[in-house]
């Protein structure tokens, strides 16, 4: 049986594609494995941080400074933002680390200490969720 070259390109290319899909399947699986067995720990460091800033949004800026700069700390000290699990945990926290700035800049005004507050206890109550 001989193959005409159209059969023998669209072969070739059925070939490529199905080696492409298993090279992306075991790129995909190793970055899903590859996170630290310590993630968990991290993660829940950075959460404890971000928890001790926001107990502290009321604080005067002596009180509330360091513990802002511990969380920045802490973020910065969370490996590898490529791996999936790392860059949704920073995601997340930089979400609610802007929730926090923005209370703080706004928490002498009675308008939007509700709001703020509402977005900041919906950021400790999700990562709770997501830790335990």
């Amino acid at each position: 049986m001989t193959l005409k070259p159209r059969q023998i390109i669209l072969l070739v290319i059925v070939l490529a594609l199905g080696a492409w899909n298993l090279y992306r399947y075991r790129q995909a699986k190793h970055l899903t494995t590859a996170a630290p067995a310590d993630a968990s720990t991290q993660s829940q460091q950075l959460w404890a941080a971000f928890d001790n800033a926001a107990s502290l949004r009321d604080a005067p800026t002596e009180q509330f400074s360091p513990a802002f700069k511990a969380l920045q700390s802490a973020e910065a000290a969370v490996p590898s933002p490529n791996l999936k699990v790392n860059a949704d945990l920073l995601a997340d926290v930089r979400g609610c680390k802007t929730w926090l700035e923005f209370y703080r800049s706004h928490k002498n005004d009675p308008s939007w200490q509700e709001p703020l507050s509402h977005h900041l206890k919906g950021c400790t109550e999700q990562h709770h969720d997501t830790t335990a």
